[in-house]
């Protein structure tokens, strides 16, 4: 896996969303029911931590194999051409176009932030 499939892994296994990734492909897609990442939903999560959340609404936020309806299902993937590597961000679900700007600037931010390419552009969306 190359450095910048690690970093977005790395990135993507740390939030509270549902995440399939390929090392083999170097392909994810994530299933988001809102927005995690900004830093106003950090805050929320943190108030929340401070109080106590019944099982029920811990139930919800794992899945309980009920059908789920995302806010956002985004599809990441690694290309490769010749010795630089860019970063695909391919919008699949959800209607709120700013949830998916935020969410590709969260990862190009800690993609870079990671990899040690600030300045460099490693990152796209489609």
């Amino acid at each position: 896996m190359t450095a910048i499939g690690a970093a977005i892994h790395t990135t993507m296994t740390e939030l509270e969303l549902r995440w399939d990734w390929s090392s083999n492909t170097m392909i994810g897609t994530a299933f988001s029911k809102q927005n995690i990442w900004s830093r106003a939903a950090r805050r929320k999560k943190r108030r929340e931590d401070n109080m106590e959340i019944d099982s029920e609404q811990a139930n919800e936020i794992q899945g309980d194999g009920d059908t789920i309806s995302y806010a956002l299902v985004a599809r990441v993937k690694v290309l490769a051409h010749l010795h630089r590597r860019r970063v695909e961000i391919r919008w699949l679900q959800g209607t709120d176009t700013v949830l998916f700007e935020s969410f590709c600037a969260m990862l190009k931010r800690k993609v870079l932030e990671n990899t040690g390419g600030k300045g460099q552009k490693e990152s796209a969306k489609s």
